[in-house]
């Protein structure tokens, strides 16, 4: 089965990576906003301010966010990447506010980096930096030059000062900020990858550690998702053969539902019963940190229809949710299959509408045929594009990295000419590598994805932040929004 596992407001939305220079502040603040754990504090407001003194401060009293025209000016001079440049000031700020969201008295500065202030200015650095990749944005394509730029521009001393530090200083606390940051997003985008494939107990380890780390309320949506998945290997055909918003390959659960004839054995509806509740606690984690976060609501309410509480569900959308989370298309979809398992006609209307929105026409469309108790119709499998085999990699001796309390699980990244590996350890031994290589096809379009694609029975696929992973008959890629393949992913088992 595949499944949404990074936001699924991604499929109402356009890809941020791309830095779009005239991006403005308030809508990259906005993207920040909505994948950050932010405890219910709302999101600052953006003051521009004339001069060329502080550049970026935001001041928690106000909870604004002041910049300065002179500064977004800078941002701009980096052509293709003032979008990424931009993200990282504006998450920077944002990370002093969801630290100091009790302070009410001082202000913090991008600029205002004295030596006493290090170690606070670089746990900013990495979870800006974290928080702006997450958004969609490269921060590591210009925090050097962007330091540089801003020292010269703000004529601060080379050589440093007591209010501070020496941009040799800066910059080494931005790459320390960098590497740390690049470990923790090989190892979101590994823990991704072994999500799609199904490895879901290693995948849980992978982003419990990033959890227990920087949590924001993807994570926390993330591994609801994947306790959802496991529930779902125990079928019950009343409630699983509609197609959820966090499903998006219909056609495997499926062949699952259709197999199954009365009741799970007990044993198999406990497990169903506890995955179900696992998740229902993850998702509620997720509302707690980013009570507008929208994808874990929508998840909610999926996960207790698929309890078998459909007015529960129903008792939760008119009563729990923001209205801006009610009137979601995902939260509608899901909404519309708790009124179909209540025998509320309205569920054929919701369907209807719902078969006009972009990105769960194929949701709607399959919902309504079950409903009516049409037949389902089901694509062929799509031509997919055929990678040469490649070499396996080279054992290379590389860093390895426990995944949280569990000392047995260990994750390392390693580079073989043109390869990234992801290689994942069981003490000393190899379990998984993960092998990401530049695309060889990069011109020949994948089926689409997002909007009908998911009913290919051999293709799987989930948003992220740079692009589509997609598996298509076993093998996975990269794929740019346009269709056309970024990279080839390989799994290689020890």
């Amino acid at each position: 089965m595949a499944f949404i596992l990074c936001q699924l407001f991604v499929l109402e939305r356009t890809f941020a990576g791309k830095g779009n220079p005239a991006e403005s502040p308030e809508h990259i603040l906005k993207r920040l906003y909505q994948i950050s754990a932010n405890g219910g504090i709302s999101r600052p407001d953006i003051v521009r301010v004339p001069g060329r003194a502080i550049g970026a401060m935001y001041h928690p009293g106000r909870n604004e966010i002041r910049i300065e025209e002179s500064l977004i000016d800078v941002c701009t001079r980096f052509g293709p990447d003032a979008g990424h440049a931009l993200a990282f000031i504006l998450a920077h700020e944002w990370s002093h506010a969801l630290y100091r969201r009790n302070d009410l008295t001082p202000v913090y500065s991008f600029l205002e980096s004295r030596l006493s202030m290090a170690e606070r200015e670089h746990a900013a650095d990495v979870q800006g930096a974290l928080l702006a990749y997450l958004a969609g944005y490269r921060p590591e394509r210009v925090l050097p030059r962007l330091i540089d730029t801003l020292y010269a521009i703000y004529d601060l001393p080379e050589a440093g000062s007591g209010e501070y530090p020496s941009p040799a200083l800066r910059k080494e606390s931005a790459k320390r900020a960098m590497d740390l940051i690049s470990w923790l997003v090989h190892l979101f985008d590994a823990a991704n990858l072994l999500a799609l494939e199904g490895e879901y107990t290693l995948a849980e380890k992978a982003y419990r550690h990033l959890a227990g780390r920087y949590a924001t309320p993807e994570l926390f949506n993330n591994l609801g998702v994947l306790y959802a998945a496991r529930a779902m290997e125990f079928p019950v055909p009343q409630t699983d053969v509609y197609a959820y918003p966090f499903e998006l390959d219909m056609n495997s659960p499926f062949r699952k539902v259709f197999r199954t004839r009365g009741d799970l054995p007990p044993e198999e509806a406990f497990q169903r019963q506890e995955w179900l509740e696992m998740a229902k606690a993850e998702f509620t984690e997720a509302a707690r940190h980013s009570p507008d976060y929208a994808p874990a609501r929508a998840n909610l309410v999926c996960v207790l229809t698929l309890m078998s509480r459909p007015l529960q569900a129903l008792e939760y959308v008119r009563d729990s949710l923001p209205d801006h989370c009610r009137s979601s298309a995902q939260v509608r979809l899901a909404e519309g299959i708790a009124h179909a398992l209540t025998g509320n006609r309205s569920a054929s209307d919701i369907f209807r509408r719902l078969e006009r929105t972009e990105g769960l026409a194929g949701f709607a469309r399959h919902n309504r045929r079950v409903l009516q108790g049409q037949p389902v119709t089901r694509n062929s499998d799509a031509d997919c594009p055929v990678s040469e085999p490649a070499a396996p990699p080279a054992r290379e001796p590389i860093e390895l990295h426990s995944l949280g309390d569990d000392l047995d699980y260990r994750f390392g990244i390693g580079v073989s000419g043109d390869q990234q590996v992801y290689w994942f350890y069981l003490k000393d031994a190899p379990l998984f590598a993960l092998i990401r290589e530049p695309a060889t096809q990069s011109k020949r379009p994948f089926p689409k994805t997002g909007k009908e694609g998911f009913s290919y029975p051999n293709v799987k696929w989930m948003p992220g932040p740079h692009g589509y992973l997609l598996s298509c008959s076993g093998a996975f890629y990269l794929v740019h929004p346009d269709g056309t393949m970024a990279e080839r992913i390989r799994f290689q088992c020890f």
